[in-house]
């Protein structure tokens, strides 16, 4: 119990909370790290407890199913453990479904060794189909109440993370974003006529990077144009604010 005594003291520091809330919360997030698994009954038996499994299992789908906690709190807390100095957020959707119901997360996180942590999402009413720029748009805004605009490095988002309106929206509020974009988003080439980004990229060499040193007009925004042919040979090209180099 040493282990949970220990984080409950540290969730109390951020969290207002009642104190039987927050032993349950530590044995729940050590329990899940133990069991290794999501599976909410293979959890309840890693509790640290002298009741019953079977008792640990129902506790957990109460707390779940009846207590309204703040999301904002947790992305704080998160915050907190990580002290970094500069963030680097990600975007991505994730879409699975729970019987015959679609659960659909739009999500931004962190990047921190290899890994994404969540700070903000949110569940899209849709049926597994992508984002569209508004919603887009307002998880954005709720990520300045957690962290400071100056302590932002940049917006990664992959090939689903496009459009005219949603890259106008990143380049006005001045977000440093590396999006990826597919092979066919029209660019505007050297003749002035849009061609396929994928022409601009068609003499990349495998495991070379290529960055155009001027600006293209990429679905009606400029923005610095690059991309990298893996040793496999897949070319990913990214459209950004800033390129890191510029080389082409």
């Amino acid at each position: 119990m040493e282990d949970v005594s220990s984080l409950a003291r540290e969730l109390k520091a951020h969290l207002p909370w009642h104190q039987a809330r927050i032993i349950f919360l530590a044995q729940f997030v050590l329990s899940l790290i133990r069991g290794r698994s999501t599976n909410l009954y293979r959890v309840a038996e890693e509790f640290q407890s002298s009741a019953q499994s079977e008792s640990s299992y129902r506790r957990i789908k109460r707390f779940f199913a009846g207590y309204t906690y703040c999301y904002e709190q947790l992305g704080r807390l998160i915050l907190h453990w990580l002290k970094l100095d500069r963030y680097t957020l990600c975007m991505d959707r994730t879409n699975w479904k729970f019987g015959s119901k679609d659960i659909n997360y739009l999500v931004v996180a962190i990047a921190w060794q290899g890994a994404a942590i969540p700070i903000v999402w949110t569940c899209l009413d849709k049926n597994g189909g992508n984002s569209n720029t508004d919603e887009r748009i307002a998880i954005m805004k709720r990520v300045p109440e957690l962290i400071h605009a100056e302590k932002i490095d940049g917006l990664l988002a992959d090939r689903e993370f496009i459009g005219h309106e949603w890259f106008k929206w990143l380049d006005e509020q001045k977000i440093l974003c590396r999006l990826r974009i597919r092979g066919n988003i029209k660019v505007l080439g050297s003749c002035g006529r849009d061609i396929d980004a994928v022409r601009l990229f068609w003499n990349v060499k495998l495991n070379q990077t290529v960055t155009w040193h001027s600006k293209r007009r990429v679905s009606g925004v400029d923005l610095y144009i690059g991309a990298r042919r893996t040793l496999k040979g897949l070319l990913i090209i990214v459209a950004t604010r800033k390129p890191e180099s510029q080389k082409a």
